[in-house]
């Protein structure tokens, strides 16, 4: 393999500028780092490199035009200065000197010899300044967020509420496993973590642990297992208040890649039937597969559109609706995601009211019905569910105080702000029926 392709710095580039095309940042790396050959621990500085640069680039962008006014760059050295300022800036393991010299190769390697002393000029004047930080007042700016998403949550939570939330995605996110019931508790498996070199904590939620210095978790043998799976704690609480028991009918309408699904079996003990659906066949293996591993018998995997009616399926006495949304509550997890234009989303809303309102015609009165998002716009969040139970009074919210620490509860409903519960950016309605209702 060539040497230039040996780089991390180099890989980084590369997929940064592939994705301003429109490409995922997670698939993208994810390709390249299967054909780099790349050793492990330069594969784990590409990922940071390739995260934390997508992360920074509007404010990455802001402090570089002051040091490259008039001047016309092409989609790679861009990526490669920001690469660089990135490095500077916050990567402290990182000597200054070797952030300036490895990233001065990368033009010669990228086919643009030419630029090689712009980059090496800005990245020496940027040093010879002290590393200045940005030192405006735009939030958008200073987390590097669209603007639209930054005033969006301003008019939401309040600007130092925006400020506290818009840090916390700055930050590192904790890894959470869901202990299989089925197979293990919640001790037992934090011992058998201990003799596999790993450390897990209790959280507030029985049966939720805290994992610390976690590596490969796949490669485990109580993965293999089937003693625990991933999920974050907002995942988990808004299975928690579904409230699924054995022997109960149970519907997850948007279910891949299915982790929700597994705690709900889990609470279900093994009794009773879960469907599992998503429009997507190609993803119903993943979930098949999970199902196997953790030893879970009572879920069936199958494809469905659910905006459409469910044919020859049973009423259900719970039901999961985890619809798709424009994911602003993980901006910690995908990066990406912070560059979303208002209009990619301005349909989501409506589609989330019709997969609410199908999945509502499948629940037999008196029974729950959890809706739920990753996202933290309220237009997909309070806006849909305020519409739902105006057109369906027979449906009311169940109120979720109490449910996870540190969540806002309005009308009800939950919202979890990263800053404020240690989780992802989440909201859980819980919609109980009553009597049947006329559409």
């Amino acid at each position: 393999m060539a040497a230039g392709q040996q780089n991390p710095r180099l890989v980084a580039v590369q997929v940064l500028t592939r994705c301003e095309d429109g490409g995922y940042v997670d698939a993208a790396l994810d390709a390249a780092l299967q054909k780099s050959g790349l050793p492990a621990k330069e594969r784990a500085l590409c990922t940071r490199m390739v995260y934390g640069v997508t992360a920074a680039r509007r404010r990455l962008d802001a402090q570089l035009a002051g040091y490259c006014a008039g001047k016309k760059l092409t989609p790679p050295i861009c990526n490669t200065l920001r690469l660089g300022l990135y490095q500077l800036q916050s990567m402290d393991g990182v000597p200054d000197a070797a952030a300036v010299n490895e990233t001065v190769r990368l033009p010669a390697l990228l086919r643009q010899k030419s630029a090689t002393g712009l980059v090496n000029a800005v990245l020496r004047c940027y040093l010879r300044d002290g590393k200045p930080t940005y030192s405006g007042s735009d939030l958008s700016v200073r987390y590097s967020v669209e603007p639209w998403i930054a005033k969006m949550w301003c008019k939401a939570y309040g600007e130092e509420q925006t400020r506290q939330l818009l840090a916390r995605f700055e930050g590192e996110f904790p890894t959470f496993i869901r202990v299989n019931t089925l197979r293990t508790t919640a001790p037992d498996l934090i011992r058998r973590l201990s003799d596999e070199g790993l450390t897990a904590e209790p959280t507030a939620l029985p049966n939720c642990l805290l994992l610390r210095r976690t590596g490969y978790l796949p490669g485990l043998p109580s993965f293999a297992e089937g003693l625990f799976h991933v999920q974050d704690l907002s995942s988990q609480y808004c299975c928690q208040a579904l409230g699924a028991q054995p022997g109960d009918t149970v519907l997850d309408c948007c279910a891949a890649p299915g982790g929700k699904s597994f705690t709900v079996a889990q609470y279900m003990g093994g009794q009773g039937r879960l469907c599992a659906f998503d429009i997507w066949a190609q993803k119903l293996p993943k979930i098949e597969d999970g199902a196997r591993r953790l030893g879970i018998i009572n879920l069936t995997a199958a494809c469905h559109d659910a905006t459409t009616p469910y044919t020859g399926v049973p009423l259900a006495d719970k039901i999961l609706c985890d619809v798709p949304c424009s994911g602003l509550g993980i901006l910690g997890k995908k990066p990406d995601l912070r560059y979303k234009q208002r209009g990619e989303i301005k349909d989501l809303p409506d589609l989330q009211l019709r997969i609410l309102k199908q999945a509502a015609e499948q629940l037999r009165p008196g029974g729950v019905l959890v809706y739920s998002t990753c996202t933290l716009s309220p237009n997909e969040n309070q806006g849909v569910v305020g519409k739902f139970l105006r057109d369906c009074p027979d449906f009311t919210a169940v109120d979720l105080t109490g449910l996870c620490p540190g969540a806002t509860v309005t009308d009800g409903m939950a919202t979890l702000l990263p800053h404020q519960t240690g989780s992802d950016g989440f909201f859980i309605a819980k919609l109980k029926r009553g009597t049947p209702c006329n559409r």
